[in-house]
């Protein structure tokens, strides 16, 4: 049977490790700010002006949207896949 005290210990745990994971994030974008990256661009949808967060995401949106051709990253994708089926 599981004790009171067990599920502190076991939320204590994971609290830790989740202001452990926060530390990091938060290296982790201070780097990216240290190497003065440009922002990225958005693209706008040429058929219906949706702004998306770029290229790929552009792809698939019209696609998905406006009937467009299959985006080259699900291709690469599909080959990937069938690779693994030989």
């Amino acid at each position: 049977m599981t004790e009171s005290g067990d599920v502190f210990e076991l939320l204590r745990k994971i609290r830790y490790d989740a202001t452990a994971i926060q530390a990091k994030v938060t290296d982790a974008m201070r780097v990216l700010t240290d190497m003065n990256l440009p922002e990225p661009v958005a693209a706008v949808c040429p058929q219906c002006g949706l702004r998306c967060r770029g290229k790929v995401t552009l792809a698939e949106h019209l696609y998905v949207s406006h009937d467009g051709p299959l985006p080259e990253v699900y291709r690469r994708i599909d080959n990937l896949v069938e690779e693994t089926k030989l």
